[in-house]
């Protein structure tokens, strides 16, 4: 039988503007004394700009209008999944961007099946944080309290919070960087962390927030 494939997301939707990123799941199933040796993933350069590709099983290389996978230096055969992970921004005002993949096989000149899928776009949240107290001095331990105040014009919770911290500021437990649950719309998330600051840090520090409302994925939060 001749080789197909279909595209998975690992996002019902993506947020408009803002840099996120998301994996796209190609399973693929090959044909009989078949194998794959490249995949296409193109978009519309209007709608979405990728930055940044990778591929587990193949060469992840962006052109433009589409990202190429190069598998020539290990065919796939049989049943198998490549997880795509991209850094994606969408662009203008679609309600969705659509996908072609089109896949190359080793007996077939040319395309070899084609599949089409879409992604939801839904504008991001208007979340925003804070952070007290917003001087620390070296070598001392600290305790943070870190807000979220969540807005959203879609009524969609937030539930999930990743927060980034410079080399030299070190959370004295690693799970506190991630918090998961619920938080209603108008609700305030307030989060304490104990942090150590490194006896050679000096200077402005930058600390992230990434947050996920609905089923987008985390993206970056404004202060």
């Amino acid at each position: 039988g001749r080789s197909t494939t279909v595209l998975r997301f690992s996002h019902e939707a993506i947020a408009s503007p803002a840099q996120q990123q998301i994996s796209l799941y190609f399973q693929y199933f090959v044909g009989d004394g078949e194998a794959i040796v490249r995949s296409y993933l193109k978009y519309p350069e209007a709608g979405l700009r990728i930055t940044d590709a990778g591929s587990e099983l193949g060469n992840a290389r962006i052109r433009p209008m589409h990202v190429e996978i190069d598998y020539s230096e290990a065919p796939l055969t049989g049943v198998r999944v490549d997880t795509l992970y991209i850094n994606v921004t969408a662009l203008g005002t679609a309600r969705s961007v659509p996908f072609v993949v089109e896949i190359e096989s080793s007996v077939v000149n040319g395309v070899a099946h084609r599949h089409e899928a879409s992604l939801r776009v839904e504008p991001s949240p208007q979340a925003a944080w804070s952070m007290t107290p917003q001087q620390l001095f070296r070598g001392e331990s600290a305790r943070l309290t870190l807000r979220v105040e969540h807005e959203d014009d879609l009524e969609r919770p937030l539930r999930e919070v990743q927060w980034s911290f410079p080399k030299g500021i070190q959370p004295s437990r690693a799970k506190d960087l991630v918090w998961n649950g619920a938080v209603a719309v108008r609700d305030t998330l307030v989060e304490t962390i104990e942090v150590k600051i490194d006896e050679n840090l000096t200077g402005e520090q930058r600390v992230g927030a990434l947050v996920a409302v609905g089923e987008l994925p985390p993206i970056p939060l404004k202060e």
